[in-house]
């Protein structure tokens, strides 16, 4: 407060010393605007000083804005995964069953489709959250999509073509958050 009330002192001062200033201008100059007494001096002086006042409140009040808009931001920061992880501990509980479940038998079939049903399960999941796979074999290649690790001479046809995808790539929503790695054909 006491750093306010130093700023709107020296902007008084200031703007008071201006105002002096142009009031003595316009009077050597011998225009009309001049003041021709205290009473309008005074009236000025008071103008002056509530302008100045809701300057300063009006700066006050932004500069509060800003940290509550900082603080708010921090917190969206801070819990921003809080409903993927929620969306995200079923799966979690279904891999810990399989796991258990491994341990307790030796059919193999068994253990595969159970991987097999928890993996479409988190598929499904992060769908839900925005996550789409980047489809790549069989399509031009596309710079914006896909990241080339390798050419391999082949004809004609597929010159320009993702022959193979060695990592899969993703989308959140509209944006690519992990190019597809792919062998390009030359």
């Amino acid at each position: 407060m006491a750093k306010m009330d130093n700023q709107q002192q020296e902007t008084t001062t200031e703007a008071e010393v201006l105002m002096d200033e142009t009031l003595v201008e316009n009077a050597e100059a011998g225009t009309q605007d001049a003041p021709t007494g205290d009473s309008e001096l005074i009236e000025l002086r008071q103008k002056l000083g509530e302008t100045t006042e809701l300057h300063i409140r009006l700066l006050a009040e932004f500069d509060n804005f800003r940290k509550r808009s900082r603080r708010e931001m921090d917190g969206l920061k801070e819990y921003a995964s809080e409903n993927v992880l929620r969306a995200l501990l079923p799966v979690l509980d279904d891999f810990d069953r399989t796991l258990t479940a491994m341990e307790k038998t030796d059919n193999l079939s068994s253990i595969k489709d159970g991987i097999k049903l928890v993996t479409e399960k988190l598929h499904k999941t992060l769908e839900k959250e925005g996550l789409n796979a980047i489809q790549a074999t069989g399509q031009p290649f596309n710079s914006e999509l896909h990241e080339a690790i390798h050419s391999v001479e082949t004809e004609e046809a597929k010159k320009g073509t993702v022959l193979e995808e060695v990592g899969k790539g993703y989308r959140l929503r509209d944006k690519v958050i992990r190019y597809a790695t792919v062998i390009v054909g030359e």
